[in-house]
């Protein structure tokens, strides 16, 4: 059963001219605690920074502060469908809207997710991670997820895993990937613009966890730490 929750907004300063531009604009925050259990959340934005920070914790915060043209916003807030949570601003228009996420959730929690223009930070994420960025920088920070695959067409990717992934697939077409992995071996499948950089890190075709990255117009840096 699908439950939706287009979260309220305050709408205020009337504008008096420009194509695209007239109306309402919003500069508001909205702050929403989903009890729902929740194994994944579904991210679709198309304009606006997304942060998701990972608790040992019951319940999912969803909260964004959103500013621009009413002209241009189809839709912001979120839905609960079954053990899925959808959470979404999407745009309709030429005026500038923009909608930056702040989620917080537990440990857990499988991440797939669409943002079309903004950066991306996870901390603590340890549920499988999947999905496209357009443009922005993406930070991985104290990750566990056993699971990313993630496809990035402008900006550069940087993460660190506290616990050695099984998978980790990265496509960045216009930026460095810089990867912090447990030190030990890994399937490596890399393609970068320049060689490589691999420090306490082995590529073995027998080992159990996968680093398979690939950036054609930048560089990739890889680095093991001690467990």
């Amino acid at each position: 059963m699908r439950r939706a929750a287009c979260l309220p907004l305050l709408a205020a300063l009337p504008l008096l001219a420009g194509a695209g531009t007239c109306g309402i604009i919003y500069d508001t925050t909205q702050r929403q605690l989903v009890l729902d259990p929740v194994a994944v959340v579904d991210i679709d934005s198309d304009a606006g920074a997304l942060e998701v920070y990972a608790f040992d914790r019951n319940g999912t915060v969803v909260s964004y502060y959103l500013y621009g043209y009413d002209a241009s916003l189809e839709e912001v807030g979120y839905a609960v469908d079954g053990d899925s949570l959808d959470v979404f601003m999407r745009k309709d228009g030429p005026a500038e809207v923009i909608a930056d996420f702040y989620l917080e959730v537990p440990l857990a929690t499988d991440l797939a997710l669409r943002v079309a223009d903004g950066p991306v930070k996870l901390t603590g994420v340890g549920g499988r991670v999947s999905g496209s960025v357009d443009a922005g920088d993406v930070e991985g920070i104290g990750l566990t997820a056993p699971d990313l695959d993630l496809e990035v067409a402008s900006g550069a990717v940087t993460l660190e895993f506290t616990a050695s992934p099984a998978s980790v697939r990265v496509d960045a077409d216009a930026g460095d990937i810089r990867l912090t992995v447990p030190a030990g071996p890994y399937r490596c499948d890399l393609a970068a613009a320049e060689q490589p950089v691999l420090k306490d890190i082995t590529c073995d075709d027998a080992a159990a966890g996968e680093l398979a990255l690939a950036a054609p117009a930048g560089a990739i840096h890889i680095e093991g730490t001690a467990p």
